[in-house]
């Protein structure tokens, strides 16, 4: 059976902190699992959006860039 997504967010003190974790499955060239789709879908982009405007400081918004990039079977943010 396909494991769930979990994703957790707190607040200790001052900070905060979010955990994604997934048994995501699709390889280049290969077939896709779960995981292919929901790349794919415009949700995908307003969720780490999501997740990155929440978990950062008000006084930092608006100034964080991130980019992605795959090669050798990994992600590199």
């Amino acid at each position: 059976p396909d494991a769930l997504p979990l994703l957790a967010a707190w607040r200790h003190g001052l900070g905060k902190a979010v955990v994604f974790t997934a048994d995501a499955r699709s390889r280049p060239g290969g077939p896709g699992g779960w995981d292919r789709a929901w790349a794919a879908s415009p949700f995908y982009r307003r969720f780490w959006a999501g997740v990155l405007a929440w978990s950062l400081r008000d006084a930092e918004r608006g100034r964080l860039q991130l980019s992605a990039r795959a090669a050798d079977g990994t992600v590199t943010l």
